[in-house]
This record gives structure tokens, C-alpha cells and sequence, in this order.
């Protein structure tokens, strides 16, 4: 399943069906108010093995978040955190943003963080992806301004190439009833691939769960080899960091 897409998904089909129909979650029902809502750990019967996918998760050193921030052109009549990102690219914002941030120029900044949802991105880090999987990236330049009137071009980034990735029965999954019904709280370790999901390719994002971004592991370590900051990659099976010479972020 490839994007552009005009909506997000809900929950996946295998998803649901174990969340109706797993006996191990019989019974569960609604706390009384002003108590936790009821919650239950399904281990799974035949879990991965360690190093069993070529592929590891995403994640960022840092957040970087920006309390005061200035997005001068934001689009109007468009809603961010629905219609635009998360694999669905940023057709939806007519021109090049225009972002003040009211502090000064920081002596190093990471090379991939977070911004309103989305990914930010260096001119390096897009290079290294477009190298391995140029297919599966969109990307939107902005203008990125200090307060002492410099700028650096970075870009938001999107990964397009949406997967349904995860084999929910051969993964630890945290469940909670709320509001009358189950529902996935958490996907805990070990996590699953169905099989052959990356086939070849070096970067996807799970259909459903569109935080998740899955990078193949020559990827991962292009990606440390060439210096880049705030980024680490968990393995699947234990959700520990991938043993790679990771670049810390800092100041």
C-alpha cells in the first residue's frame, strides 16, 4: 500500500480481530470512574527471533520542540496534523514555508527532528535517503529563519512507501478497555514483521501506525557512517539501539 492517500487509517484488520475475538482478553471491563482504565500484556506463542528482520525502527535523539515559533506563511483552510505528512506528503502547503525561530542560530543542530509531527531534515540527510530510496521520500524546502536574521534551508520530510507491516500475533501487544471497547494502548517488544514485508527497499512507514518508520540496516549505518546527529535505530526483537557508532546531538 503506497501513498499519497487523502485520509489516515484506523486500526489494522488482524489487529482487530485479535482485540475481538483473543480469549486472554475475556472479561476485561470499564474501571469505575476515577480508576485506571483495566489493561492486559498478550505475549506472543511464537515471538521473533533477535536479528530475524533486516529492518530496525527509527527514533530521534531529540524532540528539538519550539514553544515560540513563527510559521509566517502557514496555509490556511488546511489541517496539519490530518491532511498533511505521516504518508500523505505535503502537497497540501502552496509555498515554501517561512518558519522564525526567536533565538539564536544553535551551534549544531540535529540532522532529523521533530517539528509540529513532522520530520525536519538536513540537506545531508536527504541525500544519504534519496542515495538508497529515492522513491519512497517527499520532501518540502523551507526557509528557516534566527533572530539575528540568518537562515539555514532545511527541509520537511515525509516517507511516502506505506507498509502493513506489523505480524500482530507474533508481537507483545498492551491492551486496554476504555469507552466500552479494547483497544491497542501500546505495541510492546519483541515486534514482528509479516514475512517479506522491505522486501529490497531501505525505508517505509507502517500503514497504520504512521509514526513507525522502518529503515533497512545498510541504510541505518550509511546514515551513522556519514556523521549524521540525533538519530538511533532499535532493534525489533529487544528494542534496544542498534550497536552502531551513533552521533550523539549536542550543543
Amino acid at each position: 500500500m503506497n501513498a499519497p492517500v487523502t485520509s489516515l487509517p484506523g486500526v489494522a484488520p488482524e489487529l482487530q480481530e485479535i482485540l475481538d475475538s483473543e480469549p486472554q482478553l475475556a472479561g476485561m471491563s470499564e474501571a469505575p470512574p476515577g480508576f485506571p482504565a483495566e489493561r492486559r500484556s498478550l505475549k506472543p506463542k511464537d515471538p521473533p527471533a533477535p536479528g530475524e528482520s533486516p529492518f530496525a525502527l527509527l527514533y530521534l535523539y531529540t524532540n528539538d520542540e519550539f514553544d515560540d515559533y513563527q510559521w509566517t506563511n502557514q496555509p490556511k483552510n488546511v489541517w496539519l496534523s490530518m491532511d498533511v505528512g505521516k504518508g500523505q506528503g505535503f502537497g497540501k502547503i502552496p509555498d515554501k514555508p517561512v518558519i522564525k525561530e526567536p533565538a539564536r542560530r544553535p551551534r549544531v543542530r540535529p540532522d532529523l527532528f521533530s517539528f509540529i509531527g513532522w520530520h525536519v531534515a538536513s540537506r545531508k540527510f536527504v541525500d544519504v535517503a534519496t542515495e538508497f530510496d529515492a522513491d519512497a521520500v517527499t520532501t518540502l524546502p523551507i526557509k528557516w529563519q534566527f533572530k539575528d536574521g540568518t537562515s539555514d534551508e532545511y527541509v520537511f520530510f515525509d516517507v511516502n512507501r506505506l507498509v502493513d507491516a506489523y505480524d500482530y500475533r507474533r508481537s507483545a501487544l498492551d491492551v486496554e478497555f476504555k469507552d466500552g471497547r479494547r483497544w491497542l494502548y501500546d505495541l510492546e517488544y519483541p515486534r514482528a514483521l509479516k514475512p517479506g514485508v522491505g522486501g529490497k527497499q531501505h525505508i517505509f512507514r507502517d500503514f497504520y501506525r504512521r509514526r513507525d518508520l522502518f529503515v533497512s540496516k545498510q541504510f541505518a549505518e550509511a546514515l551513522v557512517s556519514a556523521g549524521l546527529r540525533g538519530i538511533r535505530f532499535n532493534e525489533l526483537v529487544t528494542g534496544q539501539t542498534l550497536e552502531l557508532p551513533h552521533v550523539e546531538y549536542t550543543e
